[in-house]
C-alpha cells in the first residue's frame, strides 16, 4: 500500500530557518488566530504542487523572513525532498531522492508542476485519466486530465471548505465537474481506454530510454576520470578530510607555540610576503590571458587553413567550368534520337563563373581579416611575455630579500603556516573534485531508482490493458463497504436516524436524510458528513476499496462548527453536545494508527493534548518565531 507521509517542513530565508517535523500518526496544531496554524497546511499544499502562486501580500511576516520551503515526504520505502521558491520561479520545483539532511551531496531534478504531479501519481501507483469533453459554448472537444491535484481535494480540506457547501471546491464549476472522476480514480472504478493506456506505455518507455541515455552519459564523466568505484571514492574523501583536519590541527599548534614563545610578525616581513603573493597572482592572470590570446591565434590560423583550401577548390571548379564547353556537347532525344537545340548555355557558364569569382574574393577578404587579427594578437602575446619577465624578476628580487630577512628575524612559524595553508588549499580542491564525483554517482543512483520505478509502472500499465473494465460486482462491493463505513461514522457522531444516509452511486457524494452534502445548511451536520465521508474513503485504502487515495488527511479548524461546552440550548449551527466533538476525535485517533492525520484546531479537548505537535500563541511566537531561528 503506497501512501504519502509528511516528514518535515522547512521554511527558509536569508537569515531565518525553522524545521517542523511530523510523526506518522495524529499531529495537532493549536493556538490563537493569526498565528500561522493554517499556514502550515497551506505550505504543505504548496510544496505538493499547488499551481496558484503563494500570496505573500497576505503573509507579511512570512514575506519578511522566508523565500523558500523544503518538504520531506515518504512514499512507501522511499524518501523525497521537494524544494520550491515562494517568490520566484514558482512554476518549477527541485526534487531530491533523499532526506533533508543529505541534499547537499545530491544533484536535484528540476521538474515542472505538471511533472511533479505525474511523479507523485506514479509513486502512488495511480493512473492519470484523460477525459474528452465538449468545450463551453462550443461543439469543439477538449482533453482534461484527472491528476494528483484533483485527488488531493480528498486529502486537504481548507478552513473555508470544511463544514460549508464549498466542500471539494464545489463552487468552482471546473473542479466540480472533475470531482466524480477523481473519486473513480481513487476507488479505481473508472473504465480505461485502450489507446490511452498504450500512449502511456509509449511515454513511459520513452522516458526510460531517456533516463538510460542520461545515465550512460553521466557515467562517462566518471570513466574519463577513472572514478567508477563509489566505495573507493568514499575512502578517498575520508582520507582527504583526515589530512585536512591533521594539517589544521598542526597549524593551530604552530600558532599556539608562536604565541607562547612571544614571536611577533615583523611588519616589513608581512609586507614582503604580501607583495610576493600579489605578484604570483598577477603572473598567473597574465599567463592565463596570454594562453587565451594564443588559443585565439591558433583558431584564426585554422580558419585561414580552411579558407585557403576552399579557394583551391574554387580555382579548380572555375578551371573545370572554363575547359568544359557545355554548348559544344551534342545532346540527343532518347525517344527519337534527334539532336536537341541548346540555349543560354554560354550565359549560364558566365554567370556561374562570376559567382565563383565573387565567392573566392569573399574568402580572400576573410583571410585578410583573420591575418590582421593574428598580427594584433601576436603583438599582445609579445607584450604579455615582456610583462611576465618583468613581474618574474620583481618576484625573484622580493624572494631574495625575504630569504635574507628571514635569516635575520625570528619568524620561522610564518613560513610553516604558509606551507600548511597551501597544503590545505590543494587538499580542499582535491576534496571538491571527489565530492563532485560522489554527487555524480548519486545522480546515477537516482536515475537507476527512477528507471526501476518506471519499469514497475510499465508492468502496471500492461496489466491494466488486460483488465480494462471493472466488474460490476466489484463496484457494488466497493460502495457497500464505503456505505457501511459512512453510516457507522455518522452513527458515532450521534446521527442515529440513518434512513437516507448513503454515498450516492452516480454523484459519488455523501447524503443524509436524502439530501446531499451540498444541500444541507447546518455547518455542524455538514462537517460531520464531510469527515465521515473522508474517513470512509481513507479506511477503504487498506481494504483495497480506495487504493488511489494518497493515504493521509489535512483538516483545517475542525472545531469551527462543533461546540466544546455542554449546554442544553441549541445555538444555530453549533452542535452543543461535546460528545460529538469527542467522537470525531476518537474516529480520527483510531484511523491515525494506520494513516497520518494533521489537524488544525484552536483548543482541542484536554484529554487529547498529548497529540498536540505545535502550539502557536501569537504572531511573534507562531510559525515565524525568531527565538526558534536555526540560523
Amino acid at each position: 500500500m503506497s501512501r504519502i507521509i509528511i516528514k518535515r517542513l522547512v521554511i527558509l530565508g536569508p537569515s531565518y530557518k525553522r524545521t517542523l517535523p511530523f510523526i506518522d500518526g495524529l499531529n495537532i496544531i493549536s493556538g490563537v488566530k493569526t498565528s500561522g496554524k493554517s499556514l502550515i497546511l497551506r505550505l504543505i499544499d504548496y510544496g505538493l504542487g499547488k499551481s496558484k502562486k503563494f500570496n505573500m501580500d497576505a503573509q507579511r511576516v512570512l514575506d519578511m523572513h522566508c523565500d523558500t520551503i523544503y518538504l520531506e515526504i515518504g512514499i512507501g520505502d522511499e524518501v523525497f525532498t521537494i524544494r520550491r521558491h515562494l517568490k520566484k520561479s514558482v512554476d518549477t520545483v527541485h526534487l531530491y531522492s533523499i532526506n533533508l539532511d543529505e541534499i547537499d551531496d545530491y544533484i536535484p531534478l528540476k521538474k515542472s508542476l505538471r511533472e511533479l504531479n505525474i511523479f507523485l501519481m506514479r509513486k502512488l501507483q495511480i493512473s492519470e485519466v484523460k477525459l474528452v469533453k465538449n468545450k463551453a459554448r462550443s461543439a469543439d472537444k477538449e482533453t482534461q486530465i484527472i491528476s494528483f491535484r484533483d485527488i488531493f481535494r480528498y486529502v486537504y480540506i481548507p478552513q473555508h471548505e470544511l463544514g460549508t457547501n464549498n466542500f471539494l471546491n464545489n463552487e468552482s464549476v471546473f473542479k466540480r465537474q472533475k470531482n466524480p472522476y477523481a473519486f473513480e480514480v481513487i476507488c479505481k472504478i473508472i473504465e480505461g481506454n485502450r489507446n490511452e493506456i498504450q500512449e502511456e506505455i509509449a511515454a513511459v518507455e520513452n522516458q526510460i530510454n531517456k533516463l538510460v541515455n542520461g545515465k550512460n552519459s553521466v557515467y562517462q564523466y566518471l570513466v574519463e576520470r577513472d572514478e567508477e568505484d563509489y566505495a573507493e571514492l568514499i575512502d578517498k574523501k575520508e582520507s582527504i578530510e583526515r589530512k585536512i583536519n591533521s594539517y589544521n590541527y598542526s597549524k593551530e599548534e604552530v600558532i599556539a607555540n608562536s604565541q607562547l614563545n612571544k614571536n611577533k610578525e615583523n611588519e616589513l616581513y608581512v609586507k614582503l610576503k604580501n607583495q610576493i603573493g600579489n605578484l604570483v597572482d598577477t603572473i598567473y592572470n597574465v599567463r592565463r590571458e596570454a594562453s587565451r590570446i594564443q588559443q585565439r591565434i591558433d583558431s584564426k590560423k585554422y580558419l585561414i587553413s580552411n579558407y585557403s583550401q576552399e579557394i583551391k577548390e574554387l580555382d579548380m571548379t572555375i578551371e573545370a567550368n572554363y575547359m568544359l564547353k557545355k554548348w559544344e556537347q551534342v545532346i540527343e532525344c532518347p525517344l527519337c534520337n534527334s539532336e536537341v537545340t541548346r540555349t543560354n548555355d554560354e550565359y549560364e557558364i558566365d554567370m556561374s563563373r562570376t559567382e565563383l569569382v565573387e565567392l573566392k574574393k569573399e574568402k580572400k577578404k576573410k583571410i585578410d581579416f583573420a591575418e590582421s587579427i593574428i598580427a594584433i594578437d601576436t603583438e599582445k602575446v609579445r607584450e604579455t611575455e615582456i610583462e611576465i619577465d618583468y613581474l618574474t624578476n620583481q618576484k625573484n628580487i622580493f624572494e631574495e630579500a625575504i630569504l635574507v630577512f628571514s635569516k635575520k628575524t625570528n619568524v620561522p612559524f610564518l613560513s610553516e603556516i604558509n606551507t600548511l595553508n597551501k597544503l590545505i588549499i590543494e587538499l580542499q580542491k582535491e576534496l571538491e573534485i571527489v565530492k563532485e564525483c560522489l554527487r555524480v554517482h548519486r545522480n546515477i543512483s537516482e536515475k537507476e531508482k527512477e528507471i526501476k520505478s518506471l519499469d514497475l509502472e510499465l508492468i502496471r500499465l500492461k496489466r491494466r490493458l488486460t483488465t480494462l473494465n471493472i466488474e460490476e460486482n466489484k463496484k457494488i462491493e466497493i460502495f457497500n463497504f464505503l456505505d457501511t463505513q459512512y453510516k457507522g461514522f455518522m452513527s458515532k457522531f450521534k446521527y442515529n436516524h440513518l434512513e437516507g444516509t448513503y454515498i450516492d452511486r452516480d454523484k459519488y457524494v455523501p447524503f443524509h436524510d436524502y439530501a446531499s452534502v451540498f444541500e444541507h445548511e447546518s455547518g455542524g451536520l455538514l462537517e460531520c458528513m464531510q469527515i465521515a465521508f473522508l474517513c470512509s474513503i481513507l479506511s477503504g485504502k487498506q481494504e483495497n476499496m480506495a487504493p488511489g487515495h494518497p493515504g493521509f488527511l489535512l483538516l483545517d479548524t475542525i472545531s469551527k462548527y462543533l461546540g466544546t461546552i455542554e449546554s442544553s440550548e441549541s445555538d444555530g449551527e453549533i452542535i452543543s453536545d461535546p460528545i460529538v466533538y469527542d467522537e470525531i476525535y476518537r474516529v480520527i485517533i483510531e484511523l491515525s494508527s494506520s494513516y497520518q492525520m494533521i489537524l488544525v484546531d484552536n483548543t482541542p479537548p484536554e484529554k487529547y493534548k498529548k497529540y498536540i505537535r505545535y502550539i502557536f500563541l501569537d504572531e511573534e511566537s507562531g510559525l515565524i518565531n525568531l527565538n526558534l531561528n536555526e540560523i
